[in-house]
């Protein structure tokens, strides 16, 4: 699997120009393919318009909300939907969230603005499930998800292949990390290497 389409194209193309066979496989993909090797769950992604109506709707309600006061409560949107496409990226819950910025003194500032982030995360999460959809950019957690979820069809969908490759991989953020670790702890692979 490449990182880029082009990346591909050149490569398939070196490799016809000196006769090596077997690059038309069409296990070799590209990263925005995999989830279509490996899985994904029945969960829609959100586009970035539904994100963000979501979003503003779940940070608008509440009684004593810290959003709710503000009046120019959209210039905060696209910070905190930055922060919870990085949060679902990971696959962090609302409840690993909420423990993580519980460490202010009751009473402050920072202890109100993360309580209330993590009272609108509950939210955005909840709504999400609500609405069996996923927040869009967690593709390689979602992927993960389903790996784990059914072992089995890995192995079908990979069709008797029993080594992954991955060339182009940068790092490990947003979710590729734990789709790494459920593909290498399926049985339907014999070999992993990036």
């Amino acid at each position: 699997a490449l990182r880029q389409g082009g990346l591909r194209d050149d490569l398939i193309a070196l490799a016809a120009a000196r006769g090596v066979g077997g690059w038309y496989d069409p296990a070799f993909c590209i990263f925005d393919e995999l989830p279509t090797y490996l899985g994904s769950t029945s969960l829609t992604a959100c586009s970035s318009i539904e994100r963000a109506a979501l979003l503003a709707e779940c940070m608008r309600d509440g009684d004593r909300n810290l959003f709710g006061r503000i009046r120019r409560s959209r210039e905060f949107l696209q910070s905190v939907e930055r922060l919870f496409g990085e949060l679902a990226s990971e696959g962090v819950t609302a409840d690993e969230y909420d423990r993580a910025v519980g460490c202010w003194a009751p009473g402050t500032f920072e202890h109100r603005r993360d309580s209330e982030l993590a009272r609108v995360y509950r939210a955005y999460s909840a709504a999400l499930l609500a609405a069996s959809k996923r927040d869009g950019r967690d593709t390689w957690f979602d992927s993960a998800r389903a790996v784990r979820a059914d072992p089995d069809g890995l192995a079908l969908r990979l069709t008797g292949r029993r080594e992954l490759r991955l060339f182009g991989l940068q790092d490990l953020r947003s979710g590729w990390r734990d789709l790494l670790a459920a593909v290498l702890a399926s049985t339907a692979l014999g070999r992993g290497a990036l």
